[in-house]
């Protein structure tokens, strides 16, 4: 079985993002806080503050990261899968 563990974004007030498998889910976008854990399917949304970039979709914020040049093929074909899972979601090319 593929192992997915990518970080996504790490933010020092808010926590640690990780794309990642969860069991029957499929793919999720862990949210690591000192709060606990809470697994995000693409269309949650993630509320950043007013002084960072507002609310976002789990969507939104992979289709970001996963869409970058020179991302390893590996966490590119994980961000399509995750963003597939919504497909009236953000997508990459």
């Amino acid at each position: 079985m593929l192992e997915i563990n990518f970080l996504v974004l790490a933010d020092a007030d808010i926590g640690e993002f990780y794309l990642t498998k969860a069991g029957r889910r499929g793919l999720v976008v862990r949210f690591v806080s000192s709060r606990g854990t809470r697994d995000l399917a693409p269309e949650d949304r993630i509320d950043f503050g007013p002084a960072k970039c507002g609310p976002v979709t789990a969507a939104e914020l992979v289709a970001t990261w996963g869409g970058k040049p020179k991302r390893i093929e590996a966490a590119r074909q994980a961000a399509l899968a995750f963003l597939h899972q919504w497909p009236e979601g953000p997508q990459i090319d």
